[in-house]
């Protein structure tokens, strides 16, 4: 992880630890820097199946996987979940995952995830 990005604070962006096991405790950082227009980016949004695998949840990212796999026709991994999840709460998705499969498997989001999933 490049130490020059971690919390960078540059007029309107702002890089904070964002995933689901953080999520009650940085709303309201969420909510002031929504008020402000500065833009929010994370890091860690992997953190759940990276650094805390066998968490409580595990199951749901799976099941979800699965029925996005299912709806989609097309496998839909833990990591896309997450990575929806942040997109969703409005959060620009930065991870420096050195893991060429995942990061390639982020990068197909845009391309064939309808946005009403």
């Amino acid at each position: 992880m490049s130490a020059g990005l971690m919390n960078a604070d540059y007029d309107r962006l702002r890089q904070i630890e964002f995933h689901p096991y953080v999520y009650k405790d940085v709303l309201p950082t969420l909510e002031l820097q929504k008020q402000h227009g500065i833009v929010t980016e994370s890091y860690g949004g992997l953190s759940p199946i990276f650094r805390f695998k066998g968490g409580p949840l595990d199951p749901v990212l799976e099941s979800i996987a699965k029925r996005l796999s299912a709806e989609m026709g097309k496998p839909f991994s833990e990591a896309q979940v997450l990575s929806l999840w942040q997109r969703e709460k409005g959060v620009v998705i930065v991870t420096c995952v050195a893991l060429e499969a995942v990061t390639c498997d982020l990068s197909s989001l845009g391309t064939w995830v309808d946005e009403s999933v």
